[in-house]
């Protein structure tokens, strides 16, 4: 889990939820020393944990049917982003087909479709 600790929630609801970077995180020294972003692959597990967080479900991430990563995530640029659940439905298979955005107040920065299974 990476809640608490390369990102904190400032609040949430069950559509959103206010997160804060941890710049401090050993991730941001190794990816990449003096210019720090925030992976891909660790945006799609914060994605995971928050819809969980907004459900209140547990979910485990089984699944990526859509990611874009439409501008950098930083620690020292975008410390503060906002991930939205644009939409939810359930696959046949019972999963949840999440589609998400992490972004600024002024500007869209990664949109993900997560597959993620009831535990």
């Amino acid at each position: 889990m990476l809640i608490d600790k390369l990102y904190t929630v400032k609040s949430y609801d069950a559509q959103s939820a206010e997160l804060r970077l941890c710049a401090g995180n050993v991730v941001y020294q190794a990816h990449f020393p003096g210019m720090p972003i925030t992976p891909g692959a660790c945006l799609v597990q914060m994605a995971a944990e928050v819809a969980s967080l907004c459900t209140a479900q547990s979910l485990q991430l089984v699944g990526i049917r859509n990611a874009k990563f439409i501008r950098i995530v930083s620690p020292t640029s975008t410390p503060d982003i906002l991930f939205k659940m644009e939409k939810t439905s359930e696959n046949t298979d019972g999963t949840l087909l999440v589609h998400c955005t992490f972004a600024t107040h002024e500007q869209t920065l990664t949109k993900l479709s997560v597959c993620l299974q009831k535990q």
